[in-house]
């Protein structure tokens, strides 16, 4: 346990036959999705891979804090559709509602762990996963129409295509 191997946290658990003090510490270091002592049952294994799937796909969902008003918010990145910039403040749109922060989009952009949003206009960047459709100068978000620049258009229309990060 520990030394070479180190996997996101959640995306693995253990089935091992040690159940002593300091074997399970060493695992909990290691952020394991369960751990999992044999001899199992059946149900064992299927609730160990069930917790430990339920748990990494939360965490792959991703979030931000963000103050809005006097208020911290916890917004999940599926929730935000595009971003908006206006010189040192940036509009992020969900369905329900903008929220205004005081930061540039590039350095937001930069502090998002995730690859769900892509620059595609120097005003605007989008979550790739709510795109509808691209057009030759623009993309659409529901019924939201957002413009795509020359020279950001390759890499949006990569994305689009499901090319992965760029």
């Amino acid at each position: 346990v520990g030394g070479v191997f180190s996997p996101p946290a959640g995306n693995f658990f253990f089935v091992t036959s040690f159940a002593d003090k300091a074997t399970v510490q060493k695992a909990v270091k290691t952020y394991p999705g369960a751990y999992l002592v044999k001899p199992f049952t059946q149900k064992d294994l299927y609730a160990a891979i069930e917790i430990t799937l339920s748990n990494t796909h939360e965490k792959e969902q991703g979030h931000i804090i963000i103050k809005d008003g006097h208020e911290l918010v916890k917004l999940y990145y599926n929730d935000i559709l595009y971003m908006k910039t206006d010189n040192i403040y940036i509009e992020m749109k969900t369905k329900t509602k903008t929220y205004l922060q005081r930061i540039s989009l590039e350095q937001f952009l930069k502090s998002l762990n995730t690859d769900k949003f892509i620059r595609v206009h120097r005003s605007y960047a989008v979550n790739i996963d709510h795109v509808n459709n691209l057009h030759s100068d623009s993309l659409t978000i529901g019924n939201i129409i957002i413009p795509v620049s020359r020279k950001n258009k390759e890499d949006v229309e990569k994305r689009f295509r499901g090319g992965g990060k760029v």
